[in-house]
């Protein structure tokens, strides 16, 4: 039971670490994308209701995580 809880601890620790780095890289793509003028072409292609960009994470066992906007 003790190595479920240190393996337990581990998980905890390495999710904490990588949402916290994505809560620093999100917001920077976001900034990025308005900087560069990608959020401005994709509103452009918007032509019926509901209007509206999302952020959309992608992660898998088998790939890295990625953002992208949609």
């Amino acid at each position: 039971m003790e190595w479920i809880q240190g393996m337990n601890a581990a998980v905890n620790y390495i999710e904490e670490h990588i949402l916290e780095e994505n809560f620093r890289i999100t917001p920077k793509f976001w900034a990025d994308c308005a900087m560069d003028g990608t959020i401005a072409r994709l509103a452009d292609m918007m032509d019926t209701p509901i209007y509206g960009l999302m952020g959309v994470s992608i992660c898998n066992e088998k790939d890295e995580w990625e953002y992208l906007v949609a």
